[in-house]
Formats: C-alpha cells, structure tokens, sequence
C-alpha cells in the first residue's frame, strides 16, 4: 500500500511539474521589454473617457490612474502583473478584480473577461500606447 501511494504521490508531482504555468517560462528580458508607462482615453458610459495611464514596473508591480473627464473623479490602482509566453498580462490588483491586457508592439490592449480582444466600434479605444 505505501508503494502504491509514493507511485501516485510521484505521478503527481511529475504531472505538476509538465504544467507549469505559461509564465514561469518567460524569459525575465520580456518584463524588462514591457515595462514603461502606456497612455490613453479608455470609453465611458457617463464621461466623454477615462484618461489611463498604467506605469508597468519591471519589478512586476504596477500603477494605474484613471481620471474620469469632466466628471473631476481620479481613481488610483496598485498591484502585481505577470506576462505569459503568449504576450498575455495578467493584471493581479490589489483591491479589485484581476483583468487582462494583451502585449502588443508599443502598445497594450484591454482583454474582456474570456481573454479575448474588445471588438465593435470602441475597440480601437481600449488601447493604450507606450510612451
């Protein structure tokens, strides 16, 4: 019985360990690569936009700012972020729920809830761009 149970505990592991997530086989350069600051007027239902700036650190943490236009409301985000090998940022907040962007060349772009691109007429606007 002790056999047959060191047989399947080491199955596992070596299942756990053929898993690994995308992100822990991202080259630590690509951090480096895609940290900076990235800018743009997000749409709003009540506002003419939400003025972001999302500071990505390549410490993996990150700020993000959101001034709601002619509105006088500046709402301020913290947490970590990590990138997978499909150009993917998991977007972890501290206080709110975690999100997606999609690493693109001088640019990101907000993921909806299933992973994939904002399409219609206001997904050119769900972009921000690097400075």
């Amino acid at each position: 019985m002790r056999k047959l149970l060191f047989v399947a505990a080491s199955s596992l592991a070596l299942l756990a360990g053929c898993t690994q997530s995308d992100e822990t086989s991202v080259d630590p350069a690509v951090y480096q690569q895609t940290a900076g600051i990235y800018e743009g007027t997000l749409p709003a239902a009540d506002c003419p936009g939400i003025r972001t700036t999302l500071y990505l650190k390549a410490d993996k943490t990150y700020n993000r700012t959101s001034d709601y236009l002619e509105r006088g409301v500046v709402l301020d985000e913290a947490g970590e972020w990590t990138i997978d090998n499909k150009g993917v940022i998991h977007m972890k907040p501290l206080k709110e729920a975690p999100y997606k962007l999609e690493k693109m060349d001088g640019s990101v772009r907000f993921l909806t809830a299933e992973g994939k691109p904002v399409e219609g007429e206001l997904a050119q606007f769900y972009v921000l761009k690097k400075n």
